[in-house]
């Protein structure tokens, strides 16, 4: 009888031990999926910005420009430098100015938008304040 008093003793000294290692395992992991969460939803904001449409297309398009990359740059590595190579890096350099006018416009525009949603809100907060 007295070694089973002992023996629960020693059971709730465990079960204790174990709860308060469980419940700071579960702050810590509170912890880090808020901090975690934060991140994504940061960097979704700075890919939205940056992307347009969806997510799968966004990263397709990714994918397929670093890809194309790739494959364009270990030609010019396996060939001689030519006319044609000197061309290609001409339209290159083009298409990349060409995506950065585009994508400066596409910037002026969403900037313009925020200004006209800012002004907006502005307006219906003054109505509801009359």
């Amino acid at each position: 009888m007295d070694q089973t008093r002992h023996d629960a003793k020693i059971m709730k000294k465990a079960i204790k031990t174990i709860t308060s290692k469980f419940e700071d395992a579960k702050k810590t992991t509170s912890n880090l999926m808020k901090q975690l969460t934060t991140k994504v939803t940061a960097l979704e904001k700075l890919k939205s910005r940056c992307t347009q449409g969806t997510d799968l297309e966004a990263h397709m398009k990714l994918y397929m420009t670093e890809s194309e990359d790739e494959e364009e740059e270990e030609l010019l590595l396996q060939e001689e430098y030519d006319d044609y190579d000197k061309e290609f890096d001409k339209m290159r350099e083009a298409k990349l100015k060409n995506r950065q006018a585009v994508a400066k416009d596409e910037y002026v525009q969403a900037q313009k938008q925020v200004e006209e949603c800012r002004q907006n809100l502005e307006y219906a907060r003054q109505q509801v304040s009359v």
